[in-house]
């Protein structure tokens, strides 16, 4: 039976091993710690300073019901099962970073809500059925004219790094080129 934690009891014991209340809390990663196929339950709506959260690998297959978060900045949904409710974000008006990635939202149309309300910097919807249309990438980024950043890559495609990539000159200190070659790719 421990499969099924409602929403409520991950957000309940997340505030208290934190040692804040679910009014103060700014910051969630709920990450496989529950598993609902909807946002159910009355305390995400009271996390009213939440900033971050992250909700990957849930069992999530539509956000209807997600309540209006003002101060909800990031939100990360990969590896859930989301095909519908989209438009429930838009009520989350300072939303700007959106991961979800690994989904099953199917057409880029379903992202429609979100680009009409929203000023995303940030969106990832990789591995979701939508990517394989083609030129889904360009139709998003016309469709958001705020993004930064789509599937990791800027408006030209380019790929961008999460580390700073204010210095692309040779940096001594940390050799990190010889890993480029991520071999973490199948640590799942």
């Amino acid at each position: 039976a421990r499969a099924h934690v409602i929403m409520d009891a991950a957000i309940q014991k997340w505030c208290d091993e934190m040692g804040t209340s679910v009014e103060k809390v700014t910051t969630m990663y709920l990450d496989n710690k529950f598993n609902a196929p909807n946002v159910d339950g009355e305390l995400l709506a009271k996390c009213e300073k939440l900033e971050t959260l992250s909700c990957a690998s849930c069992g999530l297959a539509t956000l209807s019901g997600f309540p209006p978060l003002a101060k909800l900045k990031s939100l990360l949904l990969n590896d859930n099962r989301i095909s519908s409710g989209l438009d429930a974000l838009v009520k989350c008006e300072n939303l700007t970073s959106l991961s979800l990635a690994n989904n099953r939202i199917a057409s880029v149309e379903d992202l429609k809500p979100l680009a009409d309300e929203l000023t995303l910097n940030v969106l990832e919807v990789e591995q979701c059925p939508l990517t394989n249309a083609e030129g889904y990438f360009e139709t998003i980024m016309s469709m958001m004219p705020t993004l930064n950043t789509l599937d990791g890559r800027d408006e030209f495609g380019n790929e961008v790094d999460d580390e700073d990539d204010d210095d692309d000159d040779e940096d001594e200190d940390d050799d990190e080129d010889e890993d480029d070659d991520d071999d973490d790719d199948d640590d799942d």
